[in-house]
């Protein structure tokens, strides 16, 4: 099988995330502000964003829940009028850091991914050095660039990671590049970094193992 996760495979990996925190949601109700910050650590980049307690954890489910509800189901023309919206709510309150996260994952949504970047930039600027959102706005660049990490894109990843050692989508991004590199050994271990990172339930598990091994076989990494 071919090791290399292709962007598709991210953007499913983001449908997954948004039900996994779906179905953690009834275990807010039942732990304290601590229990629900480990809980959703691994499953909700975003809840420190929003303040990092079990009521962050809620709101994140409302934005997902309504981004989920204005991009299913909608024609091209409602689509626009909803961004036009969501923009109209923006221009009100630019310091709104739930409008810009929506924002920038409806206009992902429909494949409008220079304004989900420019919405992610937003976002960036209210709320400074968050691995999350740097690494977010660097998937939006590469899916701009034809789905290609270019430097600019690479550079942002990188960062992300200087920040936050263990954010998982520039730790994924940057082993397909590595690999795409020839860089085998690099890209291995980029992707046991991922393990580490990721829930024992993530669906790509089998499949990042398997990377690892291809990688380190096609560079000579012994065990």
């Amino acid at each position: 099988t071919e090791p290399k996760r292709t962007h598709e495979r991210m953007q499913a990996a983001n449908d997954r995330f948004t039900r996994v925190v779906q179905s953690l949601a009834s275990a807010i109700a039942v732990v304290s502000d601590d229990d629900a910050r480990q809980i959703f650590f691994m499953n909700t980049p975003y809840v420190r964003l929003f303040g990092g307690t079990a009521d962050a954890c809620r709101r994140i489910l409302g934005v997902l829940e309504a981004q989920k509800k204005t991009s299913g189901g909608h024609s091209a023309a409602e689509m626009s009028r909803i961004i036009d919206q969501l923009k109209d709510r923006l221009e009100k309150n630019p310091m709104d850091p739930e409008g810009w996260f929506m924002l920038a994952r409806t206009t992902a949504s429909v494949n409008r991914f220079d304004e989900s970047v420019e919405a992610f930039r937003r976002l960036s600027e209210i709320v400074p050095n968050n691995a999350d959102i740097i690494a977010d706005m660097a998937d939006m660049m590469a899916a701009a660039n034809g789905k290609v990490i270019t430097p600019d894109v690479e550079k942002l990843l990188n960062k992300a990671l200087s920040i936050d050692p263990d954010q998982w989508k520039a730790l994924a991004l940057l082993a397909i590049h590595a690999w795409d590199k020839e860089q085998y050994a690099r890209a291995a271990e980029l992707w046991e970094h991922l393990l580490l990172v990721v829930p024992p339930e993530f669906p790509d598990i089998e499949q990042i193992r398997a990377n690892i091994n291809e990688a380190k076989r096609l560079g000579g990494v012994n065990d």
